[in-house]
Parts: C-alpha cells; sequence; structure tokens
C-alpha cells in the first residue's frame, strides 16, 4: 500500500498533533521503500555495517520505525517485510536469496518476537556471514521444548489463522483494529503520542493483505509443528548473541524461552522492565544501547 502523506495523516493520524506526526512524515518522505529483484518491500538508510531488522507477526519493516534514526548513525540499517511463502523453511530460503541478490556480505541481526525464529533459521544456514544477533522477546523450540507446549501454541496459531481464512477479512481488520486499540497502554498521558503510534500499529495492520497474514502465522504455525533446533546447528557460528526479555516473561520461565538460553549458552542475558507488549517502544532507550553495543563485541 502506498499512500500520500495527507492520506496517511487522514486514515490512520487524524487527531495526532503535528509536533508528533511531523518526524514521521518526514521519513516517509526521505524513505521510500524499496522493493528487491526476489520482490521484497525493504527500508534501506544509513552507512557502516549491514543491520538486518527481522520483525515479529505484524510482518512489517516499519515495526523498527523507533529505532531507524538512532541505528543509522552506526549501521545501513535494512529492514524488511516478510514474502509471502510456503513456511519457515520457504521463508528463510527467501531471506537467503534476499542477502545474496543485495551482495550482503557480512551482517548483523536485530529480530523480535517470531522474527527471532526466523533469525535463528538464517544464522544456521549463513553461520560465517551473521557478525552478531539480538534477539528481543525471543522463542525457539529444542527437543527439551515439552510436546505440551507445541500444542498450546498450535492451538492458539490455529484459531487465529481460522478467523483470518473465514471472515470477511475487512470486517477482520476492522475487529483487530479495535482490539488494538483497546489492549494499547503506552503513553496514557499524552493522548497525541498514544495515537500516534496507535497509528503505527494499525496502519501496519491495513497495510497488509489476507494472503500476507496468513503467511505470516502460517510460519508460526509450520515452525511449531515440525521445526526443532539443535546446539550443533550453530556449531559455526562466532557471533555474540544477546537475548533482551521482559520481566514478566523471565519470572514465568516458559520453556520456549528457557530453551533459547541453553541453545546460545554464552549469550548475554538482559531483562527489562514490564512485559513483552510494544516493548520495542517503552524500551526503546535500552534496547537500542543493546543492539548498539553489538558492534563492540
Amino acid at each position: 500500500m502506498h499512500l500520500e502523506i495527507a492520506t496517511l495523516k487522514d486514515n490512520f493520524y487524524a487527531n495526532v498533533q503535528d509536533v508528533d506526526f511531523a518526524p514521521y512524515a518526514d521519513f516517509c518522505k526521505a524513505n521510500p521503500k524499496r522493493v528487491s529483484t526476489d520482490g521484497i518491500p525493504y527500508y534501506t538508510m544509513g552507512e557502516g555495517p549491514v543491520l538486518l531488522c527481522l520483525p515479529g507477526s505484524t510482518g512489517k519493516a516499519l515495526t523498527f520505525y523507533p529505532y531507524f534514526e538512532q541505528l543509522t548513525q552506526y549501521y545501513q540499517v535494512i529492514a524488511i517485510d516478510y514474502p509471502v511463502a510456503t513456511g519457515i523453511e520457504d521463508l528463510t530460503l527467501k531471506l537467503m536469496q534476499f542477502i545474496r541478490s543485495e551482495q550482503i556480505d557480512r551482517f548483523y541481526i536485530f529480530a523480535n518476537s517470531f522474527g527471532t525464529v526466523a533469525a535463528q533459521a538464517l544464522a544456521s544456514k549463513m553461520p560465517e556471514q551473521v557478525a552478531g544477533i539480538v534477539l528481543t522477546h525471543a522463542v525457539t523450540k529444542t527437543k527439551d521444548v515439552p510436546a505440551k507446549t507445541s500444542r498450546r501454541n498450535q492451538k492458539s496459531l490455529k484459531s487465529f489463522i481460522k478467523s483470518i481464512r473465514f471472515l470477511n477479512f475487512a470486517r477482520f481488520q476492522k475487529k483487530f483494529s479495535k482490539q488494538l486499540q483497546k489492549n494499547f497502554t503506552l503513553f496514557q498521558n499524552d493522548t497525541s503520542k498514544r495515537l500516534f503510534w496507535e497509528g503505527i500499529f494499525i496502519e501496519m495492520l491495513y497495510d497488509t493483505s489476507k494472503q500476507e497474514m496468513m503467511s505470516n502465522y502460517g510460519f508460526m504455525q509450520d515452525f511449531w509443528d515440525r521445526y526443532v533446533f539443535e546446539e550443533e546447528h550453530f556449531s559455526e557460528m562466532k557471533a555474540k548473541v544477546t537475548l533482551v526479555e521482559s520481566h514478566r516473561d523471565h519470572e514465568q520461565n516458559l520453556p520456549e524461552k528457557t530453551a533459547l538460553r541453553a541453545l546460545f549458552k554464552d549469550a548475554d542475558y538482559i531483562v527489562m522492565p514490564g512485559d513483552s507488549q510494544l516493548s520495542l517502544v517503552k524500551n526503546q532507550a535500552a534496547i537500542l544501547k543493546a543492539v548498539v553495543e553489538m558492534l563492540e563485541s
């Protein structure tokens, strides 16, 4: 979806003050989204070592908007929209082809939520090219993760995918949009800022086709159905790994998260305040620090 700035404002940011919307409008004008030869939409900006940004279930590069301005002082930032793919292996192959078609020899990874699974798959296939990894609110599946954990995730995803498949998609988007607004807890004392960040997520939702959304959640279902990582998959990888987790998830000791620390035993482990919801925004400063410090290690 390509919309003029005024149309974006009217549709998603109507009640946002200019002081909060203007930086985003300037970003959109200065950084039109490109499309690779393989058909993958992406942003690229800045100079330096390549930082590949892999989003979570939104599937959208715009997930990392809070970080673009600061990170371009240190990296050439490349943030992608996920292509439509048939499963996690197909997604990984398409990401590998994107990296090669863009002639990227060595790169760092910043991944969030389910994007951390794509990051693990990519690192296992291209270990010598990955220079460092920051995984925020990550999950994994190893042989030590109980089957009931996989079944729990499969059940949730199957229910959600069923809703996408059988509901009128415009109705689904409207319903999902209302749920996003209901659950939005940031900037409760600053209405304009709150509405701006609501607008970002609602814009990403309406910029996602039914096929893309089915594909994004299909990756996750495919992962929980049949994927398992082992330490040997990363035996050739020398990159430093940093794991960033919310305090709430850390306290729960979820198997899919404790398995990650076992998989990457030498990883730095950072616990952020609160829960994982909207953590990229509310814990921006601390996460940014971890991504920048990845260069030093």
